[in-house]
């Protein structure tokens, strides 16, 4: 019984695409529908996006940031691994929960998470090394 081609999230939907931004995902499912559609029609999609060799792990763009899948022909299988949004969507928090609150209560500048300070705003004091004494035996005669 041959069911084609067809995609999947691996392990889950909720561990690959958890708090990523939804025009991500969409663009992500869309391309990995595009990919099931190829290899339906007989296109070797092994070749497909960016890796080291045929086979193996693949990295394809995907609205600004990209994702990484595998190819299983035997199981007729494309399987999404990692899904990396774009750096902007990593810096404003963007599919976590309230950032459009955040966002909103901010301006419209994003702000970085705080992270404090050991020196509390002051820079290290940087002292010259102690001038040792060189053995006897150590220096040239």
């Amino acid at each position: 019984m041959s069911v084609g081609w067809r995609w999947e999230y691996d392990p889950d939907h909720a561990h690959v695409a958890g708090g990523i931004p939804a025009h991500v995902v969409t663009e992500v499912e869309r391309l990995a529908e595009q990919l099931v559609d190829l290899a339906g029609m007989g296109v070797d999609v092994s070749d497909y996006g960016n890796g080291p060799r045929t086979g193996g792990i693949r990295r394809m763009d995907a609205a600004g940031g990209y994702f990484f899948f595998l190819v299983a022909p035997r199981d007729q299988l494309i399987v999404v691994v990692r899904i990396m949004p774009p750096f902007q969507d990593l810096w404003t928090g963007a599919g976590s929960a309230g950032s459009a609150a955040r966002a909103s209560s901010q301006g419209s500048r994003p702000r970085a998470a705080h992270v404090p300070s050991p020196h509390r705003g002051r820079l290290p004091v940087v002292r010259p090394m102690a001038r040792t004494k060189v053995p006897r035996f150590a220096r040239g005669r």
